[in-house]
């Protein structure tokens, strides 16, 4: 067999170098491979980070709106209420009927404003979230690429379709009057220095009441809350407990709240559009 020293030098050489010997070249690859793996989970928090920071602005944004919505709602509730005033007025000449003209005049366009207003802050509010859901696609997409865990729940649901699931779960869930039950104690329960602390009979029986009134309202008018408000003055005040105003009015913000948060009866509040 004849003997190749040039071949042996070349083997000599890729040993050397890390090429020839597998062992050696298994090492070289490994470390590559870690370096990317290290590479890829820091990408990852980085992404991880920037979701939750974006997750936390459409929360802020959400707060931010809500609280002006409710600031304009009030001043629109007062406008009206003042005006139900002034149209009660006995006008006993034509001065007094060009006053009181004026008035209407002033608060309708008062309330034309206000609702100028709801309008702006609606579509502001929509922009932003619109913002900062198209970062938190591109975030995800690099998130996937990285093999991290994308959560389907960073982008809300369409409006009308999240609407109907609240509907349709509600039809779905026969223990109704539990899950109001347990709502009506925990809104009696947080009003401080309650004069009359109902029992469970009278809170099963409000829960009783609320659920049948609620099975036949409609859904997507618009004025479902108004009516529920109603409801549950009228049940408080036809009920044998002694609660004064102020603990009457804790108790229906307390409950429509808390109602409100629940996705089983979030329907009732919402008008479809």
């Amino acid at each position: 067999m004849k003997f190749n020293f040039f071949k042996k030098i070349e083997e000599a050489d890729e040993v050397q170098n890390g090429n020839g010997d597998p062992n050696t070249s298994q090492e070289v690859n490994t470390n590559s491979d870690n370096q990317q793996n290290k590479d890829n989970d820091s990408e990852t928090t980085d992404l991880t980070q920037k979701l939750d920071g974006l997750m936390s602005m459409k929360a802020q944004y959400k707060a931010k709106y809500d609280a002006e919505l409710k600031t304009i709602n009030a001043q629109i509730i007062l406008n009206q209420q003042q005006r139900a005033n002034i149209q009660s007025t006995n006008i006993e000449n034509d001065e007094q009927a060009q006053a009181v003209k004026g008035k209407l005049i002033k608060i309708n366009s008062d309330i034309n404003g206000l609702l100028k207003r709801k309008l702006e802050a609606k579509k502001a509010y929509q922009q932003n979230i619109k913002n900062v859901e198209d970062q938190i696609l591109l975030n995800n997409a690099g998130l996937a690429e990285n093999g991290g865990d994308v959560d389907p729940k960073s982008i809300d649901e369409n409006y009308k379709r999240s609407l109907r699931f609240s509907r349709k779960l509600y039809e779905a869930v026969l223990n109704r009057t539990d899950e109001m039950y347990a709502m009506i104690k925990m809104s009696f329960g947080d009003i401080e220095n309650l004069s009359f602390q109902p029992s469970s009979t009278n809170c099963r029986t409000f829960a009783k009441n609320i659920i049948a009134f609620l099975n036949k309202l409609g859904w997507g008018s618009g004025e479902n809350e108004d009516k529920l408000r109603n409801f549950l003055y009228d049940l408080l005040d036809a009920s044998h407990i002694s609660l004064g105003r102020n603990e009457k009015d804790k108790f229906v913000e307390n409950l429509t709240s808390a109602m409100n948060d629940n996705q089983l009866f979030k329907w009732i509040f919402t008008k479809e559009r």
